[in-house]
């Protein structure tokens, strides 16, 4: 790394990587990039890579002064709905990177939940497009290293980037081969244990599902789905879903938790039969309560549990599932992480360096990586 930000060198490290080891692009493929202005320099390094690779790319660009002016001015519909030359592009193209936008996140989310509804109406086009075209691609995390987000999560803007950077560039074989040990071990075991000198201790019988593991490589099922041929970058990490039922225990979190734009902070769970019974926190109590209070039927439900691999990242909020070493629970909606608990409520909490057995036996989980001073 260097002193500035986003060198064409870095960029084009980082495409190249991405477009051989993760996607395995080749000579005379089409590659089509979504990119808004904060993204353009990790764009311009795809754009080469792909043609130095022999692939033809094509730069999909949405300007962010213009997005929210048209969002304010002309409502969220003149941003929500799909447009055919796009639709046309889809279906002719071999590869999508994807960077996430706009880039004032933090300003997006805190718009109301219907106007973003309407404002990415054409998300099943999207999908039903690119699937019938049998497209793989993958989401770019780079996309949301902005700066409102480093505020709103309370993170050092380019210590993130370089954290994010780093891990996008672990080989996916390193995680694989760190991977499918824990998944031969949670697809066969009865009981995880989680304990930790904090005072967590937690039981948690594993049901009868295929874990899933994100390696950063493309699934060779030839049936495989869309959404499970769209990596997220970087990758690294095993996750199961659950069902709540007969999770007993405490677990207590050693960081922060981020699942919207407010920090959870000192997180402890106590849950009996699956469900959560008591919580506290010592910071970020009140949003908790607040979308607790509204998440409905299944909210209480301990509902996926996943383990980090990657040796690369150390502080990314929202991915701490990814870290390597760090165990999350999560409870409430999970039908992202393919369960079907459809409550409007999600959470979670991690822990690093805890002792993870399962049926009595170690789970062998990679070492935390050291936090950067």
């Amino acid at each position: 790394m260097t002193d500035e930000p986003v060198t064409p060198e870095i960029a084009s490290r980082l495409a190249r990587h991405v477009l051989k080891r993760n996607l395995g692009i080749r000579r005379g493929q089409s590659v089509l990039i979504e990119s808004w202005t904060h993204s353009l320099p990790w764009a311009r390094g795809f754009v080469l890579e792909s043609r130095r690779l022999g692939a033809r790319p094509l730069t999909l660009y949405e300007d962010e002064e213009t997005y929210w002016e048209s969002l304010e001015k002309l409502g969220p519909a003149s941003v929500g709905e799909g447009c055919g030359a796009e639709w046309a592009a889809l279906s002719k193209s071999d590869a999508y990177i994807f960077f996430w936008g706009p880039g004032d996140r933090a300003r997006y989310e805190r718009l109301p939940p219907k106007v973003r509804a309407k404002a990415t109406e054409y998300n099943a086009t999207w999908y039903k497009t690119a699937g019938k075209a049998h497209l793989c691609g993958a989401r770019m995390e780079l996309g949301r290293v902005t700066p409102s987000l480093a505020t709103a999560f309370g993170v050092d803007l380019d210590r993130w980037r370089e954290d994010i950077v780093r891990a996008t560039l672990v080989e996916p074989v390193v995680l694989t081969r760190a991977g499918r040990p824990l998944v031969r071990a949670l697809s066969t075991g009865k009981l995880l244990r989680v304990r930790h000198p904090n005072g967590t201790d937690l039981n948690i019988p594993l049901r009868r599902a295929e874990p899933t593991l994100a390696a950063g490589v493309l699934p060779t099922d030839p049936k495989a789905g869309v959404f499970e041929k769209f990596l997220t970058l970087p990758a690294g990490s095993v996750s199961l879903p659950l069902d709540g039922k007969g999770v007993e225990g405490t677990l207590i979190a050693d960081r922060p938790s981020v699942p919207a734009l407010t920090r959870w902070v000192g997180g402890r769970w106590d849950l009996r039969g699956g469900k959560l019974t008591d919580h506290r926190f010592t910071g970020g109590n009140e949003n908790f309560e607040e979308g607790y209070a509204k998440g409905g039927k299944g909210r209480d439900l301990a509902s996926w549990i996943a383990f980090g691999l990657n040796p690369e990242l150390k502080m990314s909020p929202q991915y701490e599932d990814t870290q390597a070493g760090v165990f999350c629970l999560g409870i409430g909606r999970n039908l992202g992480q393919g369960g079907h608990n459809a409550s409007s409520f999600f959470g979670y909490l991690s822990l690093g360096g805890a002792e993870i057995t399962v049926d009595g036996k170690p789970l062998p989980l990679p070492a935390e990586a050291p936090t950067a001073p």
